[in-house]
């Protein structure tokens, strides 16, 4: 069988006494392979991490919960800004609330206007009713200057 060129290059073939981790690390490039340049590295291992044949970097724990000698300067800046939300958030929570009257004074806080020739009912002590009237304004006298 002759081998011919391809555009496409064919990954080794597994033989039968290899392990599938032996052929899984071949397809993998490394820094010493002739096949590892560019950008295109990091993006192949990018996919295998994503398809899970490689296992993921692990992610940092939280700037929280982190000691104090690894964290760095843009951690700690990190750090001031989520404090200053937490502050901010905190203030908008702070609403004032209006309260209520205790006193127990019976008397309306509001008392409606009475307008020109208008009667009004008031309520007695008893249950009754009682019928108000409102004086009217005696109109007032023109006098015409000859």
């Amino acid at each position: 069988m002759a081998k011919t060129a391809s555009l496409h290059p064919q990954p080794p073939e597994p033989s039968t006494s290899s392990k599938s981790s032996e052929f899984r690390d071949s397809l993998i490039p490394t820094p010493q392979s002739s096949s590892a340049t560019g950008p295109s590295v990091s993006r192949f291992k990018e996919a295998l991490k994503s398809m899970l044949i490689i296992p993921r970097t692990p992610t940092p724990p939280p700037l929280q919960e982190r000691e104090y000698d690894s964290i760095d300067r843009q951690d700690v800046l990190e750090l001031q800004r989520q404090l200053k939300a937490m502050k901010e958030k905190h203030k908008l929570r702070n609403v004032k609330v209006k309260r209520e009257r205790t006193d127990d004074n019976p008397r309306r806080r509001k008392v409606a206007r009475s307008s020109r020739h208008s009667t009004q009912l008031e309520l007695d002590e008893e249950g009754g009713v009682r019928e108000s009237a409102t004086p009217t304004l005696a109109e007032r006298e023109i006098i015409e200057l000859d």
